[in-house]
């Protein structure tokens, strides 16, 4: 069985950052199921864990996961998946439910930045050569730089160095949020969507409180991320024992405490993105997941 990994789907079109920033549009997300359900079964997810957890893997299931709480999730991927009597799971970030004012991912901020700035090169201080993004193409391409490396660095530079990148693109929170605020792609599910997933079967999980890279963290920090969102969970809607997600999700990403950690909270299984089939062998708290984009190029599946 694969769990696949995806994240936002948006009426489209798709432009370049979008292409880049894990959204992909509700037609391509429509002929993705049409292509995957002619060589593999799609199963709900609920279907999915019952399986994981009961030892029975059929090699050819495909279940769905997605991380962030996008509100392109209840708005696109709901109505879709009903109509399929599919369910999935939705890995959930307390603090950005609904939208709060000045509230948004990090990754995010970049992303806008990049696309907002009106420079066309920058010097930072934790790469070795100047970024030049002169086109879209450009842009889009140092924007990827800038976050591959920030989120593999300890926390407090990373918080150092997300500020220096506003400073040097030249643009303010306040024009990043204006800008975040009057496009839906970046607008997350409130309480009472989540709640209406539920009521529809879904899975909802956390993903921690702030996205950040687990294992850059300091103990204290770890524990308050994982901790406080189980708490969010258990204390707003009453859910207990639910899986988690580790924020980007590679090995480096996840770390080694990370997985005890999230055990001791009480979430009985949780999900890398580390590509590959889960079974009974695996570890039930670095569970895989293969990334939408990846999968398709290793089934050698093409939409078009």
């Amino acid at each position: 069985m694969h769990l696949i990994c995806l994240h936002n789907v948006v009426p489209g079109p798709i432009d370049a950052f979008d292409e880049k920033c894990s959204r992909i549009s509700v037609a391509e997300f429509e002929a993705f199921l049409d292509r995957v359900s002619e060589q593999f079964e799609l199963i709900s997810y609920s279907v999915y864990e019952t399986l994981l957890r009961e030892g029975e893997a059929a090699s050819r299931a495909l279940a769905l996961s997605f991380d962030d709480g996008f509100r392109g999730v209840y708005d696109y991927v709901l109505p879709v998946l009903r109509e399929r009597n599919l369910d999935a799971v939705a890995f959930i970030n307390p603090p950005v439910i609904g939208n709060p004012p000045g509230t948004l991912f990090h990754f995010l901020e970049l992303e806008i930045a990049f696309r907002i700035t009106d420079q066309q090169e920058a010097a930072f201080s934790f790469l070795d050569a100047p970024l030049y993004f002169a086109s879209e193409k450009a842009r889009v391409k140092a924007m990827k730089s800038v976050k591959k490396h920030l989120k593999a660095i300890p926390e407090i530079d990373r918080a150092a160095g997300h500020a220096e990148v506003l400073e040097r693109l030249r643009v303010g929170r306040g024009a990043i949020h204006a800008y975040a605020a009057g496009r839906s792609s970046f607008q997350t599910m409130t309480e009472d969507e989540l709640r209406d997933l539920r009521s529809a079967g879904w899975t909802i999980g956390s993903h921690g409180m702030s996205h950040r890279t687990l294992s850059m963290l300091p103990a204290d920090e770890l524990d308050h991320e994982i901790e406080m969102a189980r708490a969010y969970f258990a204390d707003t809607f009453g859910w207990h024992d639910l899986p988690f997600a580790y924020p980007y999700g590679d090995i480096v990403h996840v770390g080694e405490a990370a997985p005890a950690r999230v055990a001791a909270a009480g979430h009985p299984i949780a999900y890398t993105t580390v590509p590959g089939p889960s079974d009974i062998g695996t570890n039930p708290h670095r569970l895989p997941r293969i990334d939408y984009k990846r999968f398709l190029r290793e089934e050698g599946i093409l939409l078009g």
